[in-house]
């Protein structure tokens, strides 16, 4: 089966939560919602509570799209439950079901939050209209989402990019259920494929050549496919042939991906080359990691001087502190003002829990999804997909940062020379 296939003709079911105290009222609206022709639905009664009283939320778990509240003429849970769920962040759709149709009860339930009022017993017309609604918001915020490329990198050795890279693309899987690829640009070291616990056959040396067309049945070939369900275009399997990766097939590959996958996550490693300045200029986003050392914002001060010179205009790299201590003597605030820079993001430090991933040969997921580095990572995932950064869509500049990238190097090299 292709990997754009949808689950079936009619979509991905909307999920549904139902909450309320009544057994029989529950019953009666699962059976009315159940008996809609569409949008399909996936509906539960109080499961978010039930799992919240299973020691906190699984790793797993999927928010629902709609929460449908029973509200009562006399209760306040009801509302309370409104409430509570309208000051989520990321907080699905907010249905208030309500025993009459009283002034006073709608405007109680658009206050607390709700952003439909429906009245019992369901009416099936109304109830298609608001599900409609959502299906239709939904679809259009997936595709303006749908497509994002990151790349991610550092020049400081030990940052963590691969784990980084791999843990994000996990929580943009697990956590909401998007189609995510990784691309192993770090061509000389090639770790993504082992750390994900992958053995690929091909590679992305079976997509070089000048004249080499790249679509997307070529490109499903070579892909190699995780067990937790993301996909690799892994790094050659030999050394000396990440010099035959050419930046016009590094183009291809991320531009074909961009079609194929709702998210694309580079692995750029920690050197500038012509391959990764390619991968930048078809970045949605750039996520530099450094830590809270002073030889981290020394390489941090480098990257912003080459990231300068080489005047990307679609992306702005976004600094983010991994293996974060709260209790280290230099705080983020610090490097933040020696950066002159924003931290976008913090990363726990929690070297026991990524040593029995590493030994375990599983994903965080699978060892401690509630851990606070995976919830971390869970956080920024939502960030990404809450705030997408529309970038200045420009021209194809292939070719010309390549350029940029040869000079910068080449008078490097003459300085070096005259100091000699």
């Amino acid at each position: 089966m292709s990997l754009l296939s949808r689950n079936d003709a009619r979509g991905i079911a909307l999920k549904v939560e139902l909450l309320g105290s009544s057994t029989e009222q529950l019953a009666e609206v699962k059976a009315a919602l159940q008996a809609l022709a569409e949008p399909r639905l996936e509906v539960t009664e109080n499961a978010m509570a039930a799992s919240a009283a299973q020691n906190g939320t699984n790793g797993y778990a999927e928010l629902p799209d709609v929460v449908m509240v029973m509200l009562g003429a006399e209760d306040g849970t009801g509302l309370d439950q409104l409430a509570h769920h309208a000051r989520k962040d990321n907080r699905p759709a907010l249905f208030a079901l309500l025993p009459e149709q009283s002034p006073a009860l709608i405007r109680q339930a658009l206050r607390a939050g709700a952003d439909e009022t429906l009245f019992l017993p369901l009416n099936p017309a109304d109830t298609t209209r608001a599900m409609l609604k959502v299906s239709e918001a939904r679809r259009r915020t997936e595709k303006q989402t749908g497509g994002n490329v990151i790349s991610v990198t550092s020049l400081m050795g030990g940052a963590g990019v691969t784990s980084f890279t791999i843990n994000l693309a996990l929580a943009l899987h697990y956590r909401f259920k998007r189609r995510v690829a990784l691309v192993d640009l770090d061509l000389q070291t090639g770790t993504l494929g082992v750390m994900l616990n992958v053995e690929p056959e091909h590679t992305i040396m079976e997509l070089t050549g000048a004249d080499k067309v790249v679509d997307s049945i070529q490109l499903e070939a070579v892909l190699a496919k995780s067990a937790s369900g993301i996909y690799v275009m892994a790094a050659p399997k030999h050394v000396e042939q990440s010099e035959m990766i050419a930046e016009s097939t590094v183009e291809r590959v991320i531009d074909v991906m961009r079609e194929m996958f709702d998210f694309v996550l580079v692995d750029c490693g920690t050197t500038v080359s012509g391959n990764v300045v390619a991968a930048w200029e078809r970045s949605d986003r750039l996520f530099y990691l450094l830590d809270q050392s002073i030889a981290g914002s020394r390489c941090a001060f480098r990257f912003i001087d080459v990231f300068n010179r080489l005047s990307l205009a679609r992306i702005k790299p976004q600094f983010v502190l991994s293996r974060f201590a709260p209790a280290y003597a230099i705080s983020a605030e610090q490097v933040s003002e020696t950066l002159a820079r924003p931290i976008y993001a913090t990363i726990p430090k929690d070297g026991q829990t990524m040593e029995r991933v590493e030994l375990s040969g599983q994903d965080l997921w699978r060892i401690a999804p509630n851990s606070a580095l995976a919830k971390s990572f869970e956080e920024l995932a939502g960030r990404v997909i809450e705030r997408p950064e529309e970038v200045q869509k420009t021209g194809n500049t292939g070719g010309i940062v390549s350029r940029l990238v040869s000079a910068i190097v080449s008078r490097a090299k003459g300085a070096n020379n005259v100091a000699r």
